[in-house]
């Protein structure tokens, strides 16, 4: 509270969920956002979910602008809008799997990548993804978090080897999204991200114009609640997939 900078400036985060069974899940995602530091956080849910949602918490923004009845035509120029304000976007908690909260949550997908916006995906987000990996496939402003059963449905569905090493598929789930950030959620968190394979894509990024040797990357770190962050190295290096 300086005086330097105006509301907004430290953080505007959208979280995309809330419908008939679930109200709980977009809250905290959105309000974990505020206390992390945000300066505003929204919620884009459907109408049924949204006076449940605003109850919670006075501090959050509510658009409950995903219809039931409403086509993607009808609901895209409100939602464009407003991701024009926001700097992430954060898809899936409290989604479910109703067929038009799908759809909803493709479009905002497609929106925000054309927006070069940050990405999380997470919870039905993930089964939304599973089923068409080309929504997310080359972007690597995009972030999944996965947990247990969400990564072994996903590494299957990227073709991931069954039988490769624990800590190594997340690297290569990764690389085979192309360059897509993983966090995959457990005992012990793993967190990684490839863009050295085929499927990664600048321009699909939104970053055009830079040297492309330069964006390669390839790391994976362990994250646990005891040893904090900490590189995972000769394991994987004996692996030959880390360099």
């Amino acid at each position: 509270m300086n005086g330097s900078l105006h509301k907004g400036q430290s953080g505007r985060v959208g979280v995309l969920g809330g419908a008939t069974d679930y109200t709980g899940a977009p809250f905290f995602a959105a309000m974990s956002a505020l206390r992390f530091g945000a300066d505003m956080s929204h919620v884009i849910c459907a109408p049924i979910a949204a006076g449940v949602i605003k109850s919670y918490s006075p501090d959050l923004i509510v658009h409950p602008i995903l219809r039931q009845e409403s086509t993607p035509e009808q609901v895209k120029p409100e939602l464009e809008s407003l991701l024009n304000r926001l700097h992430v976007l954060i898809i899936g908690p409290g989604l479910g799997r109703e067929p038009f909260m799908e759809t909803f949550a493709k479009l905002a997908i497609s929106l925000a990548r054309a927006q070069g916006m940050f990405l999380v995906l997470d919870a039905d987000a993930l089964w939304v993804a599973g089923k068409d990996l080309s929504i997310i496939k080359g972007y690597r402003r995009a972030i999944i978090t996965p947990n247990v059963v969400e990564f072994k449905r996903l590494s299957e569905q990227a073709g991931i080897d069954p039988n490769t090493p624990a800590g190594l598929r997340a690297g290569l789930v990764s690389r085979a999204l192309g360059g897509v950030t993983v966090l995959q959620k457990g005992p012990k968190d793993i967190i990684s991200i490839d863009t050295t394979g085929d499927a990664a894509d600048l321009k699909e990024s939104k970053l055009e114009g830079v040297d492309e040797e330069r964006e390669k990357t390839k790391e994976t770190v362990e994250v646990d609640n005891e040893g904090g962050l900490k590189r995972l190295g000769k394991e994987l290096r004996d692996g030959g997939i880390w360099r």
